[in-house]
């Protein structure tokens, strides 16, 4: 409505800033909130809503605003030739203060990139540039096209060379060769079973399944320890602001006490370049009806590899609700610091808060992938990745990727269980965790704005009554 009508405007946003006390903690600053000091009635952290930190640093909501506020937009005419064309929003003055810098990316890499000078582009106009030549593409892969528009003007609000905005196009994809990719290499598979547990080595790679909980416990790799708690399937995550409705439902029904009940788990199949273990899984809350049913299939292959795949159908456990997430979760060893994915980022991003993230290859530390909300919650997960690895600052660890074309999964990578977050009521209560939390998020309900606005649409929740996810994990050392 706003870009068809002259008459309309909007994106008014209330508020500016988070509404807090800061206290001394400890030597420290800690945010405080309604009830913090036995004022009542009070509206809990309701203030506490702003596009800034109390301190005003900003909160990636802000990040989202500029997005939207940019004043220009940019089309994707043509991929094959790199057509593109900018169109100004200004009213009054051109775009003549900044210069278009653009990259082309294969699976997050680099492969071209380029700089057009100012933008001599009039008030309402638009102008269009071609960039590169699709055909000069030859590296197999995914594609992206990012426009970033920065200043060649130093103005006081932002310095000569500061991205003032951005716009991202998917291209296209490009195969590789098939054949190649399916010529069976690595070490012979070796096999173990006792009454409880099955051992399954490829080479200097073990793995050892649990068939009481029916999920993977243990993982060595060139003789590390690769987990320091077994792995397990996840559905709850530490309520955001905007899921304060659907928490108390979420509660009532045990969401967050979830536990596996395995009514089978074993061998399914051997081959010599692959085994696949199995396990038939209900998860729910004590003395309630089951929420789900997951029948949970492992391949492991002979370069060291598993492939999990699970078919998941909803029981009455789960009412007519929907889903935090469904995802695994591995709590790694400490000093797994090092964390580099290829999906959206370099700030969280969820399925509908992600209009400032950017598909690219990032790297962070787990310390430095958490949002410091002043009430603790959900955070700092990244939507559409397509691999991850989180691992030591050696580049030991375990590399996570989508096990077929199209499929992403939510990763995040913290210090972080979601039950601490949970359970904690401020930021300053936090203490991290040695051991690294890696979330493989296959489902993740979007964020919303449910706290004073419409519940979640649907499109953006995790309810669907049968679905079918999967991700692959590889121990392995990286440079």
């Amino acid at each position: 409505l706003l870009n068809q009508y002259d008459n309309a405007f909007g994106g008014c946003i209330w508020e500016y800033c988070d509404h807090s006390v800061a206290i001394d903690v400890n030597g420290k600053v800690g945010y405080t909130y309604g009830g913090d000091f036995d004022d009542h009635p009070n509206d809990g952290n309701f203030c506490v809503d702003g596009l800034v930190y109390p301190d005003r640093t900003p909160h990636v909501g802000l990040l989202e605003m500029k997005k939207i506020y940019q004043p220009y937009t940019a089309e994707l005419v043509d991929f094959e030739t790199g057509k593109i064309t900018v169109h100004s929003k200004r009213q009054f003055s051109s775009l003549s203060d900044l210069s278009l810098a653009y990259t082309v990316e294969c699976d997050g890499n680099v492969v071209l990139s380029g700089k057009l000078g100012s933008l001599e582009i009039a008030p309402g106009k638009s102008k269009s540039y071609k960039l590169f030549n699709a055909a000069d593409f030859s590296i197999p892969g995914e594609y992206t096209l990012t426009l970033r528009f920065l200043y060649n003007t130093a103005y006081p609000y932002a310095a000569q060379g500061e991205e003032n905005g951005f716009e991202q196009f998917d291209l296209f994809t490009l195969c590789g060769d098939e054949e190649a990719d399916k010529k069976s290499i690595g070490c012979p598979l070796e096999y173990g079973e006792d009454e409880r547990y099955i051992e399954i080595c490829a080479g200097e790679t073990c793995y050892r399944f649990d068939k009481v909980p029916g999920t993977i416990d243990q993982i060595v790799h060139e003789g590390k320890t690769m987990l320091a708690e077994p792995m397990t399937l996840e559905i709850w995550r530490a309520p955001t602001d905007n899921d304060q409705y659907d928490k108390n439902d979420w509660l009532d029904m045990g969401f967050d006490s979830f536990k596996p009940t395995v009514y089978g788990a074993g061998l399914a199949e051997r081959e010599e370049d692959h085994i696949t273990l199995y396990a038939d899984i209900a998860l729910g809350a004590a003395a309630r009806a089951q929420g789900l049913y997951v029948k949970a299939s492992y391949v492991f292959t002979r370069d060291g590899a598993v492939s999990a795949e699970y078919s998941v159908k909803r029981g009455a456990g789960v009412g007519s609700l929907f889903l935090p997430r469904f995802g695994a979760r591995f709590i790694m060893p400490e000093g797994n610091e090092r964390v580099e994915y290829f999906g959206y980022g370099p700030h969280e991003s969820y399925s509908d808060k992600r209009l400032s993230a950017r598909l690219s290859k990032f790297k962070t530390t787990a310390t430095d992938n958490f949002e410091h909300y002043v009430f603790p919650q959900e955070n700092s997960a990244h939507y559409g990745t397509r691999n991850a690895f989180v691992g030591n600052l050696f580049g030991h660890g375990l590399y996570f990727e989508n096990l077929y074309d199209g499929e992403t999964f939510s990763f995040n990578a913290s210090h972080f269980r979601s039950e601490t977050l949970t359970a904690a009521k401020h930021d300053y209560e936090l203490v991290p965790e040695k051991q690294t939390v890696v979330c493989i998020d296959m489902r993740m309900s979007g964020v919303g704005s449910h706290s004073c606005g419409p519940k979640l649409a649907k499109e953006f929740r995790v309810d669907d009554e049968e679905f079918t996810c999967s991700f692959k994990l590889t121990p392995t050392i990286i440079h």
